[in-house]
């Protein structure tokens, strides 16, 4: 039996190609699908869930997401749990406890005053050399408007109430360095019914590109499992 295609989303310093090392790794052995998220200051995560649904043909996909994306791909799989085989979110959260959505509201907030070169270099900040310009280019239709409401939905998620509807497998990723996103990762892969935790060595917050054959490699453990 074939695999299912694996749909990838990004996070919101980068675009489509921030999944080149895994686009490269899994390409040879099944279909790797990498949609552009629609940013801008009409995004929602059900929407978006909805139309990413609606643009994918395939009944059954692996699916996976990283930080924003990480998000969208929960919200997707609220929506259609049928259709998603196994899931893989990296950096993710069921919700923000209050300190840290207030932070999340506060930075959105300041990069409505930065200028557009400045907010680009700050987004893609945390890519890794080697794909940082990609990222810039991939991000220079961002404005701050868009990047302030974005972060402002990022702080109101919350599917928390849904989360028993997860039944798939659930890979829960999380760079080892990556403080801010540790606690909610485990607690995300705790209150899942058919999740485990990976810590990826030596990663930050984008641990896919932070140590790419470390990531991958756990993904394909998980998306082929002997």
């Amino acid at each position: 039996m074939s695999s299912p295609p694996l749909v990838l989303l990004h996070g919101l310093g980068t675009g489509p190609s921030g999944w080149k090392p895994q686009v490269e790794a899994f390409s040879p052995s099944r279909a790797v699908i990498t949609p552009a998220l629609r940013l801008d200051p009409g995004f929602d995560f059900s929407s978006e869930a909805g139309r990413l649904l609606d643009d994918l043909e395939e009944e059954k996909i692996d699916l996976g997401g990283l930080s924003l994306g990480a998000l969208v791909a929960l919200r997707m799989a609220v929506e259609a749990p049928e259709r998603v085989h196994r899931l893989a979110v990296s950096a993710g959260y069921a919700s923000l406890p209050r300190l840290l959505a207030l932070l999340q509201l506060a930075l959105g907030g300041a990069t409505r005053l930065m200028p557009e070169r400045a907010l680009r270099n700050q987004l893609c900040a945390g890519i890794a050399e080697p794909y940082r310009e990609t990222a810039k280019v991939e991000t220079a239709q961002l404005d701050g408007k868009a990047v302030r409401h974005v972060f402002r939905e990022g702080q109101r998620f919350d599917i928390s109430a849904a989360l028993g509807q997860l039944t798939m497998p659930v890979l829960v990723l999380v760079g080892e360095n990556d403080w801010a996103n540790g606690r909610l990762s485990r607690k995300l892969a705790d209150q899942l019914p058919n999740a485990e935790l990976e810590v990826v060595p030596g990663a930050g917050h984008v641990a896919n590109l932070d140590a790419p054959d470390a990531f991958t490699e756990a993904l394909r453990r998980f998306l082929d499992p002997a």
